[in-house]
């Protein structure tokens, strides 16, 4: 299980990291901008928006990292789903094993 957590939490981080890459060399830089005058208009600094809009995109690759891991899930678990249908059931009874 030590395992299993510690590949699930590298790939969770790996998926983050390259989902908010991905997010932010798709992001029109506009609205970025716009971003900041809105929040500007309503009483927040400069830095404080571009931290807000950081805050919205980390959000966002995090939540398709989830959904990336929970479709691999899926899909695993469907195949051993599928093996466990498959394998043959023993014809003779099992034998009784004593400590």
């Amino acid at each position: 299980m030590a395992v299993g957590a510690s590949v699930t939490q590298t790939y969770w981080e790996h998926m983050t990291k390259y989902n908010r890459a991905e997010l932010v060399a798709v992001v029109d830089p506009t609205i970025a901008h716009e971003l900041t005058l809105k929040a500007a208009a309503i009483g927040f600094s400069p830095e404080r928006s571009r931290f807000l809009y950081s805050g919205l995109v980390d959000g966002q690759a995090v939540m398709l990292a989830t959904n990336d891991f929970y479709a691999g899930a899926t899909l695993l678990m469907l195949g051993l789903i599928a093996l466990a249908w498959i394998i043959r059931r023993p014809r003779a009874p099992l034998k009784a094993v004593a400590h």
